[in-house]
């Protein structure tokens, strides 16, 4: 995808991309809606963009008037490579599509730019997270400083749920959320209301990913999770689970609150890049129901009709609702 505008032709190949026009009353706020195509295409890829290299390499919005772009090209010649304004990719129309739901909120919007710095900070190839392509120990780092990308990545990817209202409400040192695997009554119907409004039903589960012993973190996460379903896939080591939505929030509340935010000290040894990655996985799902994205919304009825194709498509954290069609 060229970068939002149209090139100049020395600029283009010989093989015309799709282009996207932006009509912006100023250069500003061209760029900005430059930068929410960015978040997008990292919404719908589950990773940061990658072009000629692999990174931060945002879009840019280009001028289309001769004059304007000279003006442009003199002020970004250090900073903007012909090359780097090419990006290839399939869907630009979901992009751009998402990109508009998305700004028709203001909270919609910093969802998406919380979710595009916390795939920026830790980046899974979802490929990596094939039960049989790698071990746990791939997602463990021996480096402080990865651990702190780590931590740091997570908390911005729990704040789309924050900007979301979809947090634990209420709970406190003398009113937790669960005790002895049992919800607070309120607490949860109050949650489960406001996932209700986004289209997310209270038997609606999401895959939690996860690898190798329980060790680490686990059982503190185990603590604040009422009910698990093993995947079709979990064997020896590949442990991955379905739980409910309430208590995949509230795992990713505490890690947030445990890890990132508070009591570093104790808990960030513990930390790995899988812990990271769940919480990237339930914030970019909850954003894309929330905006009922229809590409999104095709997918997961998609699941509803194939009930037994749709355990696959949950790798990603997709809703799995295959046991309650069985019921039926």
């Amino acid at each position: 995808m060229e970068a939002a505008k149209t090139l100049p032709r020395r600029l283009r190949n010989t093989f015309r991309p799709p282009e996207v026009h932006i009509l912006a009353r100023t250069a500003e706020k061209a760029e900005a809606a430059a930068l929410l195509l960015y978040a997008s295409h990292a919404l719908i890829d589950s990773s940061v963009p990658a072009g000629t290299l692999v990174g931060w390499d945002p879009y840019r919005a280009i001028p289309v008037q001769r004059q304007e772009y000279l003006v442009w090209e003199r002020a970004n010649a250090y900073t903007v490579r012909p090359h780097s304004l090419r990006i290839q990719t399939g869907g630009v129309g979901d992009i751009v599509g998402l990109a508009a739901r998305l700004s028709r909120r203001a909270a919609w919007t910093q969802a998406a730019f919380y979710y595009l710095v916390s795939v920026y900070l830790v980046n899974v190839d979802s490929m990596d997270l094939d039960p049989g392509v790698r071990e746990a120990k791939y997602f463990r780092t021996p480096f402080l400083m990865h651990r702190i990308w780590e931590a740091q990545s997570l908390f911005a990817a729990f704040q789309v749920l924050e900007s979301l209202d979809l947090t634990v409400k209420g709970a406190t040192a003398n009113r937790p959320s669960v005790v002895s695997k049992k919800w607070d009554p309120e607490l949860r119907e109050d949650l489960e209301q406001r996932l209700g409004a986004i289209g997310v039903k209270p038997d609606d589960t999401f895959l939690w990913a996860v690898r190798g012993a329980v060790a680490g973190l686990r059982p503190k996460l185990n603590e604040r999770t009422t009910s698990t379903r093993p995947a079709r896939w979990s064997v020896g080591n590949v442990r991955d689970e379905n739980i409910p939505y309430v208590d995949a929030i509230n795992r990713a509340q505490w890690l947030r609150s445990n890890v990132s935010a508070h009591r570093s000290k104790e808990h960030l040894p513990k930390l790995t890049a899988l812990d990271t990655v769940n919480v990237q996985h339930l914030a970019r799902l909850l954003l894309m129901s929330a905006v009922s994205f229809p590409w999104w919304q095709g997918r997961r009825d998609l699941q509803d009709r194939h009930p037994e194709k749709g355990d696959k498509s949950d790798m990603m954290g997709s809703t799995n609702r295959s046991q309650r069609k069985r019921q039926k």
